[in-house]
C-alpha cells in the first residue's frame, strides 16, 4: 500500500521534471516616462465658428523601451492610457472659452480612429470653467472634468483612476495621428497653442 502511495506522489513529479511543468510567468508591468506629448496649433486665419478639426502627431519610437524590458509585440499584451492631461501653452494668459467642446481622437496604421478623451469647459456657467487659462487640465482636475473614453460619468467631477481601451496596435507603429475637434464659438486674435500629454502603461508576460 506505501509503494502504491509513494508512486502516486513520485510519478507526476517525474512527469513534470521531463516534460516540464506549467509555471506561471512573470507579468511586466511599467509606466513610459517621460509622457508622450504632441501640439495643436489654432491659427486665427484657420478659425471658423462651429466644428473645426486639429491634428498633431505622437511618435511612439516603443522599440528601444521594449528592448530595455526584454519585452516584443508577441510578449506584449496590453498598452493604454492611465491619464491624459493637456493645457494652453502660449499665449501666456489665454483661456479655454474660445471653444465649448473638446475631443480627442488616435488613429494608427489600419487601426481605426478611436476618442481617447473630452472636455466640456462650458458644462456650468461659472468662471472657473468658462475662463481656465494657461493651467494643466487633467484627468483628474475639477470642474473641467476631462472624460476619458466614457470611463467618468457625467455628474462625477474627477476621474481618480483610468484605463482606456487597448491601444498596443496603435503605438507599435511609427507614428500615432491625434485629431482635436472643438467646437469654438468665440474668435481668437493670436495664434493659441494647445499642448496634449498621454501618460502610457504597458503589460507584457515574458
Amino acid at each position: 500500500m506505501k509503494r502504491v502511495i509513494i508512486s502516486i506522489l513520485i510519478l507526476p513529479l517525474i512527469a513534470c521534471l521531463y516534460f516540464g511543468c506549467d509555471k506561471p510567468r512573470p507579468v511586466e508591468e511599467f509606466d513610459i516616462t517621460p509622457a508622450y506629448t504632441s501640439d495643436f496649433v489654432i491659427a486665427p486665419a484657420t478659425f471658423t465658428p462651429g466644428v473645426n478639426d486639429i491634428y498633431s502627431t505622437v511618435y511612439p519610437k516603443i522599440g528601444p523601451i521594449w528592448d530595455a524590458h526584454k519585452l516584443n509585440s508577441n510578449i506584449v499584451g496590453d498598452i493604454y492610457l492611465t491619464a491624459f492631461n493637456f493645457k494652453i501653452a502660449a499665449p501666456a494668459g489665454q483661456n479655454l472659452n474660445f471653444a465649448k467642446t473638446y475631443d480627442f481622437y488616435m488613429q494608427a496604421g489600419n487601426q481605426k480612429e478611436v476618442r481617447i478623451g473630452t472636455m466640456d469647459p462650458w458644462m456650468n456657467a461659472t468662471p472657473t470653467q468658462t475662463l481656465v487659462s494657461s493651467s494643466i487640465i487633467t484627468t483628474t482636475a475639477s470642474p473641467c472634468r476631462i472624460k476619458i473614453n466614457g470611463d467618468c460619468m457625467p455628474d462625477q467631477a474627477t476621474c481618480t483612476s483610468y484605463k482606456s481601451v487597448n491601444l498596443k496596435n496603435y503605438f507599435i507603429e511609427n507614428s500615432i495621428r491625434v485629431r482635436m475637434r472643438a467646437t469654438f464659438s468665440n474668435t481668437i486674435a493670436t495664434t493659441v497653442t494647445i499642448t496634449a500629454s498621454y501618460s502610457v502603461h504597458v503589460k507584457g508576460i515574458l
